[in-house]
C-alpha cells in the first residue's frame, strides 16, 4: 500500500488545532482605577461589603407616635374657635374620640459620648399638627365659620425600636423649611454599644455631576435597605436639594446618601434623603377599621385622613453643607444639652 506523505506546515497546523480544540483559556483583566479626583459614575467592580456594613452601623429606625383627642360638635351649636376660651368650648362637645398616629423614618448617628448620642433625621418623620380646627360648610363650599371638630395633639413620642426598653428620644432641634431634625438623649452604656457614630469623610455635593452613582440607606417598610440611583441636578443649582432616580418609599426618610470617589472604600456623604414627589389626596375612613365589613354598608362614624400617592422613581436629596448649617446654626442649643458642636463631622473630604 502506497502512503501519501504529508507536508509538514500542514501537519504542524493541524496538531495546533487539536491542541487548542481541548483546551480553555480564562484571560482575566482588571479594571484600572479611574483617579481623576472626581465622583464615580460607574457601578463599583471591587467588594464593598465592609464599608456599606459600617454606615448601616450608625443607621436607625425612627418611630414616632402622637395620640390625639377630638371634640365634635353639632352645627346646630354655632361653636366658634378661640384659643383661649378652649377649656370651656370643649365642654360642649357632644362625642369625644380618641385615636393615634405612627410615622416611620430613619435617623443616623452624627454624636456619643459616654452618656449620649445625637441623631440627624427628617423634620416631617417628627412632624404632628398641634391643634386641627374643621369647620362646617356652606352650600358653596365655604367655611361658616361653626366649628364641626376640634382635634388636639395631647402626646407625642419618639423612639428607637432597636434599642432596649423603647428608649424615647427628644426633639432638639427642627427646620420644617429644609426639613431637617436632631434627636438625642441619655442612654445607658448597652444602647450607647448599639449606636455607632459614622465615621466617613463629609462630601461636596456640588461636584456631583449628572449620572453619579450614589447609595443611600434607610428602614423603608421599617426593613433595613440599601439602594443605589443616579444623579440628576435640578434646574436651580442654588435649590437645597438635588434628585436622583432611586425608588425611595416611606421610612426611608433621613436616611444618608453617598458617593464614591475614586473607587471603594472611598464613601463620602453627600445628603440626607428628603423625600419621593407625592400627590396629596383624602380618603374617608371608619372609626372602627377593627369591625368593618367592607361587603356591608358602613353606617358608623366616618373620618377624612390626608394620605399621600407617591411618583416613584425621582426623589430629593438634601446636600450635606445644608445639613452642616442647619447644626452650625443650632450650636447654642446642642451646646446646652452637652452634645459638642466641635466633635460633629470631624472628617471632610480633601478634596
Amino acid at each position: 500500500m502506497a502512503f501519501k506523505k504529508l507536508n509538514s506546515p500542514f501537519v504542524f497546523f493541524l496538531s495546533l488545532l487539536l491542541l487548542y480544540g481541548c483546551t480553555t483559556n480564562v484571560i482575566t483583566l482588571k479594571k484600572a482605577i479611574l483617579t481623576d479626583g472626581k465622583y464615580d459614575g460607574d457601578f463599583p467592580y471591587a467588594d464593598a461589603t465592609p464599608s456599606l456594613e459600617k454606615i448601616l452601623s450608625s443607621v436607625k429606625l425612627i418611630n414616632s407616635m402622637a395620640f390625639f383627642e377630638a371634640y365634635i360638635f353639632s352645627e346646630d351649636q354655632k361653636i366658634k374657635f378661640d384659643e383661649k376660651n378652649f377649656t370651656e368650648i370643649k365642654k360642649s362637645a357632644l362625642e369625644v374620640e380618641h385615636f393615634h398616629e405612627t410615622y416611620s423614618g430613619t435617623g443616623t448617628v452624627i454624636y456619643t459620648d459616654d452618656k449620649r448620642a445625637l441623631l440627624i433625621t427628617c423634620a416631617h418623620v417628627l412632624d404632628f399638627p398641634d391643634t386641627t380646627v374643621t369647620y362646617y360648610l356652606n352650600e358653596d363650599g365655604t367655611p361658616t365659620g361653626n366649628v364641626e371638630s376640634i382635634i388636639i395633639k395631647v402626646k407625642q413620642t419618639n423612639f428607637l425600636p432597636e434599642l432596649s426598653d423603647g428608649i424615647v428620644v427628644n426633639i432638639l432641634a427642627k427646620d420644617k423649611d429644609l426639613d431637617l431634625a436632631l434627636v438625642g438623649n441619655k442612654f445607658d452604656r448597652l444602647n450607647l454599644m448599639k449606636l455607632h457614630v459614622l465615621d466617613f469623610p463629609i462630601g461636596k455635593p456640588e461636584e456631583l455631576n449628572w449620572g453619579s452613582l450614589v447609595y443611600l440607606f434607610g428602614y423603608p417598610l421599617n426593613n433595613k435597605l440599601i439602594t443605589r440611583g443616579l444623579v440628576s441636578k435640578p434646574r436651580n443649582e442654588k435649590a437645597d436639594y438635588f434628585l436622583i432616580d432611586a425608588v425611595v418609599n416611606k421610612g426611608f426618610s433621613g436616611g444618608p446618601v453617598f458617593a464614591i470617589r475614586d473607587g471603594i472604600p472611598n464613601f463620602e456623604l453627600v445628603g440626607i434623603i428628603k423625600t419621593t414627589f407625592a400627590e396629596k389626596r383624602f380618603l374617608l375612613k371608619p372609626s372602627d377599621q377593627k369591625s368593618f365589613n367592607p361587603d356591608i354598608p358602613y353606617k358608623g362614624n366616618l373620618y377624612v385622613k390626608r394620605d399621600y400617592k407617591y411618583k416613584y422613581g425621582v426623589s430629593k436629596v438634601i446636600p450635606i453643607n445644608k445639613v452642616k448649617e442647619f447644626i452650625a446654626k443650632n450650636k447654642n442649643i446642642l451646646t446646652r444639652e452637652k452634645f459638642y458642636i466641635d466633635k460633629f463631622f470631624k472628617s471632610t473630604s480633601k478634596k
